[in-house]
């Protein structure tokens, strides 16, 4: 039976990377874009795990996909939540540096092994035990759909922080 959960999540995630050519834009506050983030997290009721959010005050208003952003930085926090094996403070700083609007979050699970450091954005190579391989490379391509990028920093021994960087147009 795992077995067929586990390819049935893999052709569901294959699927949704085929929508990033399918953007739905349009002009979105990051501060109402944040608080349905951290609406999604609390109804996922994940016990001992805090998300914190730090939003820069007059953020400009910011083109993209909203459902499809949201896919990606909650799978960047859901996998901040599995690295610090389901308990621990994850810190999200949402700021403006021209010409893009970032959003880093940073947890303290660890880092990344340095041996796997390099291929994190590979689709199918995964150190969770029935990860599929395809969350990181779906994020990205997400990210990179709205002319963005996505980054890593691992601190071995501490955590990562994933920053995603958007331009303000898709233009």
């Amino acid at each position: 039976m795992s077995e067929l959960c586990f390819l049935k999540n893999m052709v569901i995630q294959l699927s949704s990377a085929r929508l990033c050519n399918q953007l739905n834009l349009m002009q979105v506050s990051i501060y109402s874009f944040m608080h349905q983030i951290d609406t999604s997290i609390r109804v996922l009721s994940w016990k001992n795990f805090v998300c914190n959010f730090q939003l820069e005050e007059n953020l400009p208003l910011i083109e993209l996909d909203p459902q499809l952003l949201k896919q990606a930085v909650i799978n960047i926090i859901k996998n901040a939540f599995e690295a610090m094996h389901e308990s621990g403070t994850t810190d999200v700083h949402v700021f403006y540096e021209e010409p893009f609007m970032s959003i880093a979050i940073t947890d303290h699970g660890g880092g990344l092994d340095p041996a796997l450091a390099d291929t994190i954005f590979q689709p199918f190579i995964t150190s969770k035990t029935g990860g599929s391989g395809l969350g990181l490379v779906i994020t990205r391509q997400i990210i990179e759909s709205h002319h963005g990028t996505l980054t890593c920093d691992s601190r071995p021994g501490d955590g990562c922080t994933f920053t995603i960087a958007l331009p303000l147009t898709q233009n």
